[in-house]
């Protein structure tokens, strides 16, 4: 995958610009890979920066689900429905070379 490797942490940088709540989001090895600026409300604007600073950790456990979705015997143990979201958020998150 194309972006950068979690787990992404928030940075010291945190502040408000034109009533907008802005939080780094920073990897390690990498350094900051993204800012959050979102909604006025503060709680609103950490809760959505919360969202996308486990986007790697979602991302990677989706990817996990599609790789086991049959048992040792062959039994399929995840719905198909289920899958085809996971598969679409994951093509959702992604991109193609």
């Amino acid at each position: 995958m194309l972006h950068t490797p979690g787990p992404w942490t928030f940075g010291d940088e945190y502040g408000m610009d034109d009533g907008c709540v802005i939080q780094a989001l920073v990897a390690k090895d990498y350094g900051i890979v993204g800012y959050v600026c979102g909604a006025t409300d503060e709680k609103a604007a950490l809760a959505n920066a919360q969202v996308q600073k486990a986007a790697p950790e979602l991302l990677a456990a989706l990817v996990e689900i599609i790789d086991i979705e049959t048992d040792d015997d062959g039994d399929r143990i995840i719905p198909p429905d289920f899958l085809d979201n996971a598969r679409a958020a994951i093509a959702s998150a992604t991109i193609k070379r």
